[in-house]
């Protein structure tokens, strides 16, 4: 089971040899020193997203947005004067910047099986879907379970991470929640094959995903849902976290643990 992390006085940085985990498996480790120069490729509200050199993506988040898997947290106000020094398509040293403040350890943002409750589950994804924007097509892609359907996701709708992306991002972690690995290894493979169809954002949160990784604030939500909290509250947790990334993952989320929990309640039943 995940464990809720507390972000309050946590600071992510060092020009120290602090060793990033890598994007994807075959890529090097990246180390402070990789950091001495890369480019802004995406600022919003409450992440800025850069790439270093040799082609690797740091997220760099304040504390509404949380840790992201290879990414380095900083407080409020900090993020603050960061984000305001620095613009899209300006190299930047993030080892300059962040010089003074201090190494801590990371939390583990591996997801695990968790205890989820179908019918609880069920009933946030009906209040969810009343609230959501995201089209009746995409819903019948990410249930159909046909690979061709579920790749016409990625990279489908607007924004830095699109709509098809973060949905995908809840459905890999349902698996992960659930306990499915089979629907998880299967569905890794279908966006591993159609990575490059999407944006560099996108890519990294997708590529994290698939290595079991996640936001503190997406295990946030599952940590939520398995203690059973009003699912509107849940819902509404989730709405802050970016545009419409935090909703679009939730829905994910609870359309593919619901219809996995389904298939698994049916089989038991055929075994009695």
């Amino acid at each position: 089971m995940t464990h809720i992390i507390s972000m309050s006085s946590v600071s992510y940085m060092s020009v120290l040899s602090y060793r990033i985990e890598p994007v994807c498996s075959a890529a090097k480790p990246l180390y402070s020193r990789d950091l001495l120069s890369v480019e802004v490729i995406y600022k919003g509200p409450s992440s800025v997203v850069t790439e270093t050199q040799c082609g690797q993506l740091v997220v760099v988040t304040n504390s509404q947005r949380g840790l992201v898997p290879g990414g380095l947290q900083i407080s409020d106000k900090d993020f603050a004067l960061f984000s305001k020094t620095v613009s899209v398509h300006q190299h930047v040293s993030l080892g300059d910047f962040f010089q003074d403040h201090t190494l801590t350890p990371r939390p583990d943002l591996t997801l695990t099986q968790n205890n989820l409750d179908q019918t609880y589950l069920a009933q946030a994804l009906l209040i969810a879907q009343m609230s959501s924007t995201v089209s009746a097509q995409m819903f019948k892609n990410l249930i159909s379970q046909d690979a061709k359907r579920i790749s016409a996701l990625i990279g489908a709708g607007p924004g830095a991470t699109p709509t098809g992306d973060d949905m995908l991002t809840g459905a890999l972690a349902a698996c992960l929640a659930t306990g499915d690995e089979k629907t998880f290894k299967s569905l890794s493979r279908i966006v591993r094959n159609k990575l490059m169809n999407t944006t560099r954002a996108s890519r990294h949160q997708l590529s994290w995903a698939y290595q079991r990784q996640f936001a503190s604030v997406h295990l946030k939500l599952i940590d939520q849902m398995s203690c059973k909290q009003p699912p509107t509250d849940v819902i509404e947790n989730a709405k802050r976290i970016g545009h419409t990334s935090g909703i679009d993952f939730l829905l994910g989320f609870l359309v593919q643990s619901v219809q996995i929990l389904k298939i698994k309640e049916s089989k038991c039943q055929q075994a009695i």
